[in-house]
């Protein structure tokens, strides 16, 4: 899992992960590559990504409960 943020200072994005306590990558996406590459036009935006790197679900800011419920059936679905 990543999360990517866009436009905004690296200053402020450390700030937000530190008071998150965020424990995965955060990606910076100053030139909106990654945004336009899968489509983004919207943040936040909560791309799942097997690990064939198929792009398996695309959401707005998802709860915790929902990200976990979202997870469970793409694992469930992918391990048939």
């Amino acid at each position: 899992m990543v999360r990517v943020s866009a436009n905004e200072r690296r200053e402020r994005v450390a700030d937000f992960v530190k008071d998150t306590a965020i424990t995965f990558p955060v990606l910076l996406d100053m030139d909106k590559t990654i945004s336009e590459q899968y489509g983004i036009k919207y943040l936040p935006t909560t791309v799942i990504i097997g690990p064939d790197g198929l792009v398996r679900s695309v959401a707005g800011l998802l709860p915790e409960e929902d990200l976990r419920l979202q997870l469970e059936t793409i694992m469930k679905r992918d391990s048939k």
